[in-house]
């Protein structure tokens, strides 16, 4: 009896250590160049879960790309089972400034559903690595884009007008006695909703030309079979869409050496010329034979197969910043709605909203040309000098991926300055 109650104590005393060296060997099958190992790594990794989460970050700092990237795959969906939000039922919204009676379409770019305090716009990702001082910009010339996770296409003047459609105040002076206390209706909770693609064996760790023509073709070609209809159809073209600026920024990045090879893409150039190419069939139709002359120079199989399946998701916008001082995501708490300001036009002389300039939509530190500010304690940080925020590689999706921001009145009451300090110490040793 001593002798089991022995063994069983060993076993019980070991198990940590051999599920660690267990789950480092998963981690490094990840790297393999074998596609099953790959794979069978990945089941595993599941399987063993949250426990798993330590030594997955460890594996971010070194070792091959594959293995890198499966392994912020797997940290990523490990945080989606954080987020209760679900994508959300536009029927009920309408265009901003739509008026059916009079034939007016209003604005496609901002739905609103004024009762319930709803926004949501149309964007897309556009950095997939580096620091970050906002969180979301308008698409004008002077926005910054090199340090911002998603750019959308409705103009600051017009989201302005849909906030105060739906209600919202504007924010001003909101600190009071260690308490933060935003004017009522003027918190906004902010979250994204986008199509993500679960880790695989036979993910690449960067996209490609071949991989993004290979996408757009099965894609076009399941649209013009018919093969898709209702739901499945409407998220088809919103992935196609990313798909279509992904292939414009990567032609005109990656030179080709081949002259038969190169004779095709700037035939796809001027086919991409069209802007609204992803919803035109005829365009799209057009542009077909190209991208599969183009995979077949490439050796690449143009067997029929559907196009891996996405999930549309919906997630805190907070999930988007990684903090390098607490090593976690960017604490959720409502963005104040302080409705940037109104400066002289230094070329027109006129008052312009200084949002309209700068496209800044959605700022990580207090900015007072920002539609939205958050009210965490960030104000002094400089995140290219101090702890901050970059873009938390674990969540984001490849740039010029299609997302939906979604604003929603925040309804919990007051904060303590406790609850809203995000930029503590690094922890020791880190």
């Amino acid at each position: 009896m001593k002798l089991i109650f022995s063994f069983l104590l060993t076993v019980f005393l070991l198990a940590p250590f051999l599920q660690a060296a267990e789950t480092a060997e998963l981690i490094k099958q990840l790297g393999s160049e074998n596609e099953s190992e790959r794979a069978a790594a990945l089941m595993e990794l599941r399987k063993i879960g949250q426990p798993a989460e330590a030594a997955l970050r460890a594996a971010l700092k070194d070792g091959p790309p594959r293995q890198e990237f499966l392994a912020r795959r797997l940290l990523g969906e490990m945080l989606l089972a954080h987020s209760n939000l679900r994508p959300l039922d536009l029927s009920a919204l309408a265009p901003l400034g739509e008026e059916k009676a009079a034939g007016k379409a209003g604005n496609p770019f901002i739905l609103v559903d004024s009762d319930k305090k709803i926004i949501v716009l149309d964007g897309s990702f556009i950095l997939e690595r580096g620091l970050l001082e906002c969180l979301v910009v308008s698409r004008v010339p002077n926005a910054r884009t090199w340090e911002t996770v998603v750019s959308v296409r409705a103009l600051p003047r017009d989201i302005c007008m849909a906030l105060l459609k739906c209600n919202y105040t504007f924010a001003d002076e909101i600190t009071d006695d260690n308490r933060v206390k935003l004017p009522k209706e003027a918190g906004v909770m902010v979250s994204v909703e986008f199509l993500w693609e679960e880790p695989r064996a036979d993910m690449e760790p960067a996209p490609s030309l071949v991989s993004v023509c290979k996408a757009i073709l099965q894609k076009h070609n399941l649209l013009a079979e018919g093969k898709a209809s209702g739901r499945r159809r409407e998220l088809l073209q919103f992935d196609l869409d990313g798909d279509v600026a992904l292939l414009r920024d990567l032609l005109g990045s990656l030179p080709e050496a081949d002259p038969a090879a190169s004779k095709i893409l700037i035939s796809m150039q001027e086919s991409l010329a069209n802007e609204n190419l992803s919803g035109d069939e005829n365009a799209r139709a057009a542009l077909a034979p190209l991208l599969a002359q183009y995979l077949k120079l490439k050796d690449v199989s143009l067997q029929a197969a559907p196009p891996p399946e996405k999930k549309l998701i919906r997630i805190p916008i907070e999930f988007c910043a990684w903090n390098t001082a607490t090593e976690r995501t960017m604490k959720r708490v409502p963005f104040a709605f302080t409705g940037s300001v109104f400066e002289k036009n230094s070329e027109t002389g006129r008052q312009v909203l200084a949002a309209d300039y700068e496209g800044t939509v959605i700022a990580l530190r207090w900015e007072k040309v920002a539609l939205l500010n958050t009210i965490l304690d960030t104000r002094n940080v400089n995140p290219y000098r101090d702890a901050g925020y970059v873009v938390n590689q674990q969540i984001v999706p490849w740039r010029r991926t299609r997302c939906r921001l979604v604003f929603e009145p925040w309804t919990e009451g007051n904060l303590s300055l406790e609850e809203l300090k995000d930029m503590e110490e690094p922890k020791s040793g880190k």
